[in-house]
């Protein structure tokens, strides 16, 4: 394959890595890492074979898109540490995508709002409220500010008939959410897609939205679950 340039999806966020090669609006592959919640081993050999597959140059990777989070927090580290070593070998350009933007395109356009859930624990949830203003939720504004809340207060204060999409929210609060009138959906819905990641990164580079190395920093959204252990002890 001869590509004069490729740019690089990365999503770390979940227990499942995945990453993708684009050029321009084409994806050329996708590639889930082999093992869960080992990205620290996995993700620079992975990409490491998808460039011998694709026999693509490294120098032929420009900008690498990245999934900030919130989520694991090794796996945010490791997803933003390769990201800065790619800028800092490769003069490759860096572009962040907010993993709440990466999954509300996973909701039904048949919901004209959204509750859309991360990083979930402890009876609180990272989320924002979205209302869909196109034809897919890849079209939507936020109406309720991103950030940490009680997951029964979200529901409670959520648009009758909203979509709930969340990792985790759908075992232990169904009764509230149908309570409140609310659709949960498919646990299996709440997949970061590098694929999204790609484009929404795209779009960001396109509209000059680069950030540089040295300022890339995850979105924890809430202090990390080892910090507030080693706090405890």
């Amino acid at each position: 394959m001869t590509q004069s340039t490729v740019q690089l999806a990365i999503e770390t966020t979940s227990g499942a890595g995945e990453i993708c090669l684009g050029a321009g609006g084409e994806i050329l592959a996708v590639r889930t890492l082999p093992q869960v919640r080992r990205h620290n081993v996995e993700l620079v050999p992975t990409l490491d074979e998808l460039f011998n597959e694709l026999q693509l140059p490294r120098a032929s990777l420009t900008h690498a898109y990245i999934s900030l989070g919130p989520g694991s927090f090794t796996g945010l580290r490791i997803g933003v540490a390769t990201a800065k070593i790619l800028a800092a070998t490769l003069g490759v350009k860096i572009a962040g995508v907010p993993t709440l933007d990466a999954l509300t395109p996973n909701v039904s356009a048949a919901f004209t709002h959204a509750v859309v859930c991360l990083n979930a624990k402890r009876g609180t949830t990272y989320a924002a409220v979205f209302q869909r203003t196109g034809e897919t939720f890849a079209d939507c504004r936020e109406i309720t500010p991103r950030g940490v809340y009680e997951i029964e207060a979200l529901l409670a204060s959520a648009p009758p008939g909203a979509a709930v999409l969340g990792e985790v929210i759908g075992q232990k609060y169904s009764e509230a959410a149908s309570r409140c009138g609310l659709t949960l959906l498919p646990e299996a819905q709440a997949r970061v897609r590098s694929e999204v990641v790609y484009h929404l990164g795209q779009a960001a580079a396109a509209a000059g939205r680069l950030t540089e190395a040295a300022a890339l920093a995850p979105i924890y959204g809430r202090e990390p679950e080892a910090v507030r252990l080693w706090q405890k002890r």
